[in-house]
């Protein structure tokens, strides 16, 4: 039994991806890599891009594509490899969650790779950034962009703010200063393209110093 689990083993191990399985598998894994990093961009709704990031989740996918083939040739090398990833602690915090799933992406393109499954990957890769890019588009249309709409107006100027708020749609205070008879009234509300313009209002009422309408994400300012 022992011999047989070994041969089982020895067959599967020694059998080393040739030069031109390296050379394939690479280039397509940057290849994928690149249609992702174009989705990323195409869907981007931040206000400065990390090219670096960019540049990374190419990188990553290329990276993992020649793990795999070392992993998937050499028996020893594979058990070396994983004690040495184990020990690797990464840091970086990475704040929005579609960053983290652009990495994932870019990881399973190189792992299909990697196990040569070529035809695959690029079905895989090509349909899930069609799909992506689709719910992202069909989510942009129906969902409503949060805003932190800050106010500041005349204490005495009180009702008359608060009436004109109630036209606008549902919001939620996030924090209210009052000093020197003046108020200043942090709101979060979501409002679309056209819903932005129907601040302008509050700018009508006496008493009202200022008004601020900021896009918000999460705990992001944009």
């Amino acid at each position: 039994m022992f011999n047989t689990i070994k041969e089982m083993f020895a067959t599967e191990f020694t059998s080393g991806p040739s030069i031109g399985h390296v050379f394939v598998t690479l280039i397509t894994a940057c290849l994928l890599g690149l249609f992702i990093v174009w989705i990323y961009k195409l869907t981007y709704t931040g206000v400065l891009m990390n090219k670096g990031f960019c540049l990374g989740l190419v990188m990553l996918a290329m990276i993992t594509d020649v793990i795999i083939l070392t992993v998937s040739s050499n028996l020893g090398v594979s058990l070396g490899m994983v004690g040495a990833l184990s020990i690797v602690r990464f840091r970086t915090a990475v704040k929005d969650a579609n960053d983290t799933l652009f990495m994932f992406w870019a990881i399973s393109a190189g792992i299909m790779c990697g196990t040569r499954y070529i035809l695959i990957a690029v079905i895989a890769t090509v349909l899930l950034g069609i799909l992506y890019f689709a719910a992202f588009i069909f989510g942009a249309r129906l969902n409503k962009s949060p805003y932190l709409l800050v106010v500041r107006y005349d204490a005495a100027e009180k009702s008359g703010v608060e009436a004109a708020l109630r036209n606008l749609p549902k919001s939620r205070v996030k924090s209210r200063t009052v000093g020197n008879g003046i108020v200043e009234l942090c709101l979060e509300i979501r409002l679309d393209p056209q819903g932005v313009k129907k601040i302008d209002i509050l700018e009508r009422i006496p008493g009202v110093r200022d008004v601020s309408a900021i896009s918000y994400n999460a705990d992001t300012l944009l």
